[in-house]
């Protein structure tokens, strides 16, 4: 719904926060290591930096999405419906994909000019 700003300012309450902190917080200490747990795994593979950022991006993303779906559903206070768990998945592993392929070759880049 649309509304300015002190107006979302005063719906704010303890219990909003609380739930939210409690939807938010076990997920995101799931998913931020998951990225690098992916990414170490494939360290030890022939894979160039930006191959292995690609491929890092697509298994997160498709790994991943259906806990952040169900983490926004939750905070949404939406119903949470298996079949919307993977909503929007294109453009997220593309963003995912694309980040990872960043990641990679910038790293790379940067392993190179610092050696």
């Amino acid at each position: 719904k649309r509304m300015t700003f002190s107006q979302a300012y005063n719906e704010i309450t303890f219990k909003l926060v609380s739930n939210f902190f409690l939807t938010t917080f076990p997920t995101n200490m799931l998913k931020f290591p998951v990225f690098e747990v992916i990414n170490m795994v494939l360290s030890f593979t022939t894979l160039s930096g930006s191959v292995r950022g690609i491929v890092n991006g697509w298994l997160f993303c498709t790994v991943m999405l259906p806990v952040t779906n169900y983490r926004f559903r939750k905070s949404m206070g939406w119903e949470i419906n298996p079949a919307l768990l993977y909503q929007a998945y294109v453009p997220t592993v593309t963003r995912d994909i694309v980040y990872g392929w960043a990641r990679g070759f910038v790293g790379g880049a940067l392993n190179s000019a610092l050696a």
